[in-house]
């Protein structure tokens, strides 16, 4: 049975409707280590970052202020959307190498995690990952975690 976002049309006026999919979701893969090159990485990956630092590099923020990198970083991320959390992740890792050999090289030199945050207009949201997309993250070694925002 599909899920709902809304009530049924004849619910009555004021039907609170709890259950359904996430409203909106993120997702970035992170690349961290104080001796990271973002150039290699990007290189590795076959993709360049959506934003990237070296340790000790002065970054200027978009709101114009600026940040010192304490540890360096690569990120890939995608805008936060109504897009299913798996087709969200799917569509980010098409973009990278499917070399399991870089994957297995990347995570045991970096700390590399598939980070996602969803956002909730309401309790009781759900969602779940396919067995091939979860399989495919092991098999990249990639750790998945996942931030809530709710109202």
């Amino acid at each position: 049975m599909p899920q709902r976002n809304q009530p049924p049309a004849d619910a009555p006026v004021g039907t609170i409707w709890f259950g359904g999919p996430v409203d909106t979701a993120s997702v970035s893969l992170r690349v961290m280590s104080p001796n990271l090159d973002p150039a290699e990485v990007s290189r590795l990956l076959g993709c360049e970052p959506s934003r990237a630092g070296r340790t000790g590099e002065v970054l200027v923020l978009p709101n114009g202020r600026s940040r010192t990198v304490k540890k360096g970083f690569w990120c890939l991320s995608s805008e936060r959307q109504a897009l299913d959390l798996a087709e969200q992740i799917e569509s980010l890792l098409v973009r990278l190498t499917s070399d399991m050999e870089v994957w297995r090289s990347l995570t045991e030199q970096f700390e590399v995690d598939l980070f996602c945050g969803l956002f909730l207009k309401t309790t009781n949201r759900g969602l779940e990952l396919p067995a091939s997309l979860v399989s495919a993250l092991g098999n990249r070694n990639l750790r998945i975690g996942f931030d809530i925002y709710a109202p």
